[in-house]
């Protein structure tokens, strides 16, 4: 579980790959009775490769289970895992416009 020095850290970057990361949010959402481990939302505003994971290793919290909800405006919402749907006419303009 990390704690207040390890969630600033992660608030005001972290070197990921000799390059700083930018600011990202993070805040945990359920700890464990043994606090062994924890949940956390993470919110970054970059997409380098593996970039969740190696932050959270550079301030020795290693990822356990990672799952994306949304990346940019596009929401995963309620979709059951292995399941898609057809995006709908306002989010294929809006990815066309990244």
């Amino acid at each position: 579980v990390p704690d207040e020095a390890d969630l600033q850290k992660f608030r005001r970057g972290v070197t990921v790959d000799g390059r700083k990361t930018s600011p990202a949010k993070i805040r945990i959402l359920e700890r464990d009775k043994d606090l062994r481990f924890s949940m956390v939302e993470i919110t970054i505003h970059e997409g380098r490769n593996r970039q969740v994971r190696k932050m959270c290793e550079a301030i020795k919290h290693p990822v356990a289970q990672l799952k994306r909800v949304a990346t940019g405006e596009l929401q995963l919402g309620d979709l059951p895992k292995g399941k898609y749907r057809h995006l709908t006419e306002r989010e294929i303009k809006y990815l066309k416009k990244l």
